[in-house]
């Protein structure tokens, strides 16, 4: 009796070990293409990084942005004449507050929110 269920249970064992084997195959499958998804996913972002750090690095050429600016910006060396002493700085601003209160005020009127 003791031979008969032991021939039994073998088998059994054995074929609920194929079956748990093959179905842990599938999801290491599974997972193996997760992972290379995620890999391709990082070496294209990684070489988008090194683009945008090329084009970063030639925009930012100090030669080309000289070039730039002196094309478009219109740039000159400040006169003593727009050169301003901390008290004419002062008055400005105190001049300057009531306006900038008044477009506060007018903002808020307006259901905007002020700058």
């Amino acid at each position: 009796m003791m031979k008969r269920l032991t021939r039994l249970l073998w088998p059994m064992l054995f074929a609920g070990m194929v079956f748990a084997v093959y179905n842990l195959k599938g999801q290491v499958e599974e997972r193996e293409k997760e992972l290379s998804k995620v890999q391709r996913a990082i070496d294209d972002e990684r070489e988008a990084i090194e683009v945008l750090r090329a084009e970063w690095s030639y925009l930012n050429q100090p030669e080309r942005l000289r070039r730039l600016g002196a094309a478009r910006l219109e740039l000159a060396p400040v006169s003593i004449k727009q050169m301003a002493s901390m008290e004419r700085l002062a008055q400005r601003l105190a001049e300057a507050a009531p306006l900038e209160a008044a477009r506060r005020e007018a903002a808020l009127h307006e259901g905007a929110a002020p700058r």
